[in-house]
């Protein structure tokens, strides 16, 4: 897949780091209605020792404006983001195929975030994404999905696809 034409791409660096929260803010927002993220998690997450902005990040600009990113950490967890303003053009599928060439599916796959526009909701589009996304992560060497539901309705697609609530707190360690 390729970007949109004068869609340009470049690894992040440290002053990126306020566009970023800008970007997971919109996300968030849009997907969720509530933002959870705080601009010292994404220094925090760029400044751990195991990893490298130059090489575990990259962000996709349109007209010198960050429109989306994605970063890898440690092989095991993978995390995009493009802004409202940008879905749709094949960027989220472009970032996607970063992820997988960074080699990140690994032994486990993180679901979240899934949202479908309200007029559009109730006919199983999010499931079949869901499920699409699944069947692409384990077929790339996943062999555990962790699935986030933020409302209880995305619960209830999980629990459609299979999946059922488990007690699990994650512990992130840089060794």
């Amino acid at each position: 897949m390729e970007l949109p034409a004068g869609v340009t791409t470049r690894p992040l660096r440290p002053d990126d780091a306020r566009a970023v929260f800008d970007l997971m803010v919109d996300s968030q927002t849009l997907d969720a209605g509530d933002p959870s993220v705080d601009l010292e998690d994404v220094v925090g997450d760029w400044q751990r020792p195991s990893f490298d902005l130059a090489t575990h990040a990259v962000g996709v600009k349109d007209e010198g404006r960050l429109v989306g990113y994605a970063h890898v950490a440690n092989g095991r967890y993978a995390d995009a983001v493009v802004a409202s303003t940008h879905r749709g053009r094949g960027i989220g599928t472009w970032l996607a195929g970063w992820t997988q060439a960074e080699d990140c599916a690994g032994p486990a796959v993180f679901l979240a975030g899934v949202a479908v526009l309200e007029r559009a909701r109730r006919r199983g589009i999010a499931a079949a994404m869901s499920a699409w996304l699944l069947e692409q992560a384990f077929a790339a060497g996943a062999r555990l999905a962790h699935l986030h539901p933020d409302t209880d309705a995305a619960g209830r697609v999980y629990s459609r696809l299979g999946f059922t609530p488990a007690g699990a707190l994650d512990i992130y360690v840089d060794v």
